[in-house]
């Protein structure tokens, strides 16, 4: 799952200290939020990426997956496991 954030530290609190996820690194020095075997990436507004299909890190290994936007400007991240 993939966010849209416009503030990067209060999402980071929020996650983290309310709802208890464990912020993680992995990939070229990316950041994310983990809980249980899924992880939540996050994207800051206005630097989002529409790419794909590229070689990604998922929250149990590497992925597959591509960027694309739906008819009302969400960023939506698809992947399948490698």
């Amino acid at each position: 799952m993939v966010l849209t954030v416009h503030n990067v530290p209060a999402s980071i609190a929020f996650y983290t200290h309310v709802l208890g996820m464990c912020e993680v690194s992995f990939g070229d020095d990316r950041k994310a939020l983990a809980f249980g075997t899924s992880k939540l990436n996050r994207f800051e507004a206005g630097h989002e990426v529409v790419l794909g299909p590229v070689a990604r890190t998922g929250a149990q290994g590497p992925l597959r997956s591509a960027s694309l936007r739906d008819p009302d400007d969400n960023l939506i991240e698809l992947s399948n496991p490698l």
